[in-house]
């Protein structure tokens, strides 16, 4: 992080500004008179210790780029020293302390969301939407689990990125709790398999939690690369959607066919490239 090319002086205050923030003005007020605790020494050697730490970190320029993850470290023992001082006032200003460390707070969730929350709304489709396919799409009557039917694909090589364009057709059959991956295996004309590609649809912008009341059918596109020279002649494609276990693994969705034949990936194809 020292080759982040920050300006020195103005982060100075912008880090000690960061651990105001995130601890809290009023915590960070109890947090100065704690310095000053002649009836309890330990604590007042405690937020001394800690002023000192913060004071280093910050002079030496260590907390470029991860003042959050820093910052948390060190937040319990202020919670500490601003705890006693806290203990030591009268119950009115208990009270008001309470009330404004958390309106603080809840302000500070709201104007800085930095996970997720009820309060984010969804993304829109019409944002991430893309154009057109150019081919029109070859009908597919697959389900994967009961959450998602594929009703068609298209593919094309697309000569500017060189590689293989690829459009799925998408029916939700009910809501999706889990924001699924996709996987695509290509198999060249001369019957070499080619890694996988896995990916979020979308680009990681829409995932499958977001699909419900959608106009249907919804069109997500990927890029395959095809590795090396373009061979002619005939691609097949292997889909597949998994979830990822709590262990990182893929747990892949049951894909059923319209005659009940049930595996866990789906063949596409052919995909004729060159010629005429």
């Amino acid at each position: 992080h020292f080759q982040l090319q920050r300006a020195y002086w103005p982060w100075l205050w912008l880090h000690s500004w960061d651990f105001i923030i995130f601890l809290g003005l009023p915590a960070f007020a109890l947090f100065l008179l704690a310095l000053f605790q002649r009836e309890s020494r330990p604590v007042r050697q405690l937020a001394l210790a800690l002023a000192l730490t913060l004071a280093l970190v910050v002079l030496s320029g260590t907390a470029r780029g991860e003042t959050g993850r820093i910052w948390s470290l060190f937040m319990p023992v202020a919670l500490a020293g601003t705890a006693v001082v806290v203990a030591s006032l009268a119950r009115p200003y208990q009270a008001a302390f309470t009330l404004a460390q958390t309106a603080w707070l809840v302000g500070l969730f709201i104007v800085i969301p930095a996970v997720g929350s009820d309060l984010t709304p969804p993304p829109a489709y019409t944002a991430v939407a893309f154009s057109p396919a150019v081919a029109a799409p070859l009908s597919v009557s697959a389900n994967f689990g009961d959450e998602l039917h594929l009703q068609g694909y298209s593919a094309r090589y697309d000569e500017q990125s060189q590689q293989l364009e690829l459009n799925l057709y998408w029916d939700v059959q009910r809501p999706m709790a889990i924001p699924y991956f996709f996987s695509a295996i290509l198999v060249a004309p001369d019957g070499q398999v080619r890694r996988a590609v896995d990916w979020q649809p979308f680009a990681y912008q829409f995932p499958t939690t977001c699909w419900t009341g959608v106009p249907q059918p919804l069109m997500d596109r990927v890029y395959l690369p095809l590795e090396g020279d373009l061979l002619t002649g005939d691609w097949w494609l292997s889909l597949r959607v998994f979830a990822l276990s709590d262990a990182d693994q893929p747990q892949p969705l049951p894909m059923i066919l319209a005659d009940g034949a049930v595996d866990d990936q789906l063949g596409l194809g052919p995909i004729t490239l060159g010629g005429d």
